[in-house]
């Protein structure tokens, strides 16, 4: 049998709540509804947002903002369809998922071309402005085709026949495909050609490397004009052009313009 111990005095009894305020039962509920109104209004706000970047990106991706219409500016009917044929992958592409540098890189691939601006305009066309590069020579390839050069040495591209108003490139390997560039030495003799006045190149033939590592012209007449280093070019022309204009060619078969104030002829 156990024994309970003995129990201490009782506490006292609590004394009973006091009731609140009603000013500042008012109080609380006036913050508490505020505070639910504040997260109604966020709550709302972020849906509407959500909703407006949703319903935004659905009308920017339908097939009404989509690309329907290529137009390339610039180039003759036959190059601007070469550009389009190359920027097929972006036909029926939203016209936001266009990247205009993505698509001029695409443009530049084609050997002939310079320089590519991409402009979008809405609801659905993209506008290619291309420049083209300027052949200034032609040289055979393997396949004895004519490959057109510009004054880089880049080959353009590729002719069954060689092109009217071109001056053939000489003493140079073979041409390759569009898109590569003849060796260093075609250099020289590149911006020669591309200095050429006019009225002069329709007298000039071919132009070329010598082995000595200057430039050398063949004329319709059949004189080799030896330009020696390909400096000073300019004023090598205006002494080509005065002795052609004031000298009788008939026998000349050469002419050393190596020093353009002190030009030397020799005939057969």
């Amino acid at each position: 049998m156990s024994i309970a111990p003995p129990r201490g005095p009782a506490a006292p009894p609590r004394p009973p709540p006091r009731p609140m305020d009603p000013r500042i039962r008012q109080r609380r509920i006036a913050v508490a509804r505020h505070q639910g109104r504040q997260r109604l209004r966020i709550l709302v706000g972020f849906v509407a947002v959500f909703g407006t970047a949703a319903l935004t990106a659905l009308v920017l991706h339908s097939p009404w903002l989509s690309v329907s219409a290529v137009r390339v500016d610039g180039v003759s009917p036959a190059r601007a369809r070469a550009v389009s044929s190359a920027l097929a992958s972006i036909a029926h592409r939203p016209l936001i998922d266009v990247d205009p540098a993505a698509t001029a890189a695409l443009a530049l691939r084609l050997p002939w071309v310079d320089t590519v601006t991409v402009r979008r305009s809405w609801p659905s066309t993209v506008t290619i402005d291309v420049t083209a590069r300027t052949p200034v020579a032609q040289l055979e390839n393997a396949a004895l085709h004519w490959a057109e050069v510009d004054a880089s040495g880049r080959v353009l591209d590729i002719s069954v026949a060689p092109v009217p108003g071109l001056v053939d490139l000489g003493g140079m390997p073979a041409a390759g495909a569009p898109g590569s560039s003849l060796p260093r030495q075609a250099i020289g003799s590149l911006s020669v050609i591309a200095a050429l006045p006019s009225p002069l190149r329709a007298q000039v033939v071919a132009v070329g490397p010598t082995p000595a590592g200057g430039v050398s012209m063949t004329l319709g007449s059949g004189a080799v004009v030896d330009l020696g280093p390909p400096v000073d070019v300019a004023a090598k022309m205006t002494a080509l052009s005065t002795v052609l204009a004031s000298v009788d060619m008939t026998g000349v078969q050469t002419i050393d313009l190596r020093v353009p104030d002190q030009p030397a002829l020799t005939r057969r």
